[in-house]
């Protein structure tokens, strides 16, 4: 996954978001983003429509990874509340006034909405991806830099976010 991260351009310090429960792909998408030097962004799969739309903002992610529901949550259906322009947008070339930075969805499972591309799509594109420029972006990375953005409950009725480093993880 990571060379098709860096395929699709995703520079070292970007944030990639992923609203999902514990499934597999997190801890892919964990390590990928690490091995690129890009951060990622953790939203909690409780979020409701106006969360989301506050960390999706806040945050300037340039992907969203996400699953299509949890318990009564349809993922997408919030995703549409708050993203409106989703729906009719080309996949990877999301333009919305409310995330600037935004630009890939993308599905890990159920059926894909339109704007957005499924997880094996992600996995297929980018094949041809030169292993070599991916080794050269993992040695210019340190312990020090940020790997993840995690939200905590905020007591003024927003989360904050708290960065932690590649290091912080491992402590």
């Amino acid at each position: 996954l990571a060379p098709r991260f860096r395929h699709r351009r995703v520079p070292r310090g970007q944030h990639v978001a992923i609203w999902a429960t514990n499934v597999p792909e997190w801890i892919v998408l964990q390590h990928a983003t690490a091995r690129i030097g890009a951060v990622l962004v953790t939203i909690n799969p409780a979020y409701r429509p106006f969360e989301l739309k506050y960390v999706l903002a806040q945050s300037d992610a340039v992907a969203l990874v996400l699953v299509d529901r949890f318990k009564t949550s349809d993922y997408f259906s919030m995703l549409a509340e708050v993203c409106p322009e989703l729906a009719t947008a080309p996949p990877g070339k999301l333009a919305a006034a409310e995330y600037p930075m935004l630009r890939w969805v993308v599905s890990i499972k159920g059926d894909t909405p339109a704007g957005a591309i499924s997880w094996g799509e992600l996995l297929e594109r980018g094949e041809a991806v030169d292993r070599r420029r991916l080794a050269e972006r993992e040695k210019q990375l340190s312990a020090t830099d940020p790997i993840n953005i995690q939200y905590t409950s905020g007591t003024t009725g927003f989360p904050k976010a708290a960065t932690l480093s590649h290091r912080n993880l491992l402590y």
